[in-house]
């Protein structure tokens, strides 16, 4: 298989490859019927998406793809007291912590070298339009804490 065919996959759909970024681009599908932006950047840029050294790489995307809600939720439980601190009472009340988590939205999935997907969610029109961003690895880890971005 020539190394950058498009490549069909039954969970994430066809994913193609672009040079210009060195990335195989994707459409993330949630079970909700949502839709992310996603990427797969191979450490080896000759390699297929197909190609076994990026079995942990599409597993990281089906993870995510599995466990939207639950990275919400994690989101959620690290932001909330941010998002009350930056709160403006002009506003009107904060959101709940339930209203937060239901208003932020995973935008972009993008597994680097490391085959960690950096998550970039919205900031549920919270943060000054500010992404809120982690990682988590293919077996569920999230060990850096949630940030602000952009």
């Amino acid at each position: 298989m020539p190394e950058h065919e498009p490549h069909s996959d039954p969970d994430f759909g066809t994913a193609t490859w672009d040079d210009a970024h060195g990335e195989w681009r994707l459409t993330v599908v949630f079970p909700s019927g949502r839709e992310a932006e996603g990427s797969i950047t191979p450490e080896d840029k000759s390699l297929h998406l197909s190609a076994p050294a990026l079995d942990e790489s599409r597993a990281c995307v089906r993870w995510v793809q599995a466990n939207e809600l639950a990275l919400k939720q994690y989101l959620a439980d690290k932001m909330y007291e941010g998002m009350l601190d930056w709160h403006d009472p002009e506003w009107g009340p904060p959101l709940t912590k339930d209203e937060f988590r239901d208003n932020l939205a995973l935008r972009g999935v993008n597994v680097l070298e490391d085959h960690r997907a950096f998550l970039v969610f919205s900031d549920a029109e919270c943060f000054g339009g500010h992404a809120l961003v982690f990682s988590v690895g293919a077996d569920g880890r999230m060990d850096e804490e949630p940030n602000m971005w952009g």
